[in-house]
């Protein structure tokens, strides 16, 4: 994880349910603004892979 408790975190997966639990694991070691982004199957731009 990031050093910088207090720098912003940005959580994501396919569907939601692993980013949050990424969420609540990351504010129990103590890091300040996550945010869960969801999950990436619900985005509404087209993808771009390379």
């Amino acid at each position: 994880m990031v050093p910088d408790k207090s720098r912003e975190i940005i959580f994501y997966c396919a569907a939601g349910g692993r980013a949050q639990t990424a969420l609540e694991q990351a504010l129990d070691l103590g890091y300040e603004t996550v945010y869960n982004l969801g999950g990436i199957s619900d985005w509404p731009y087209e993808i771009e892979k390379e």
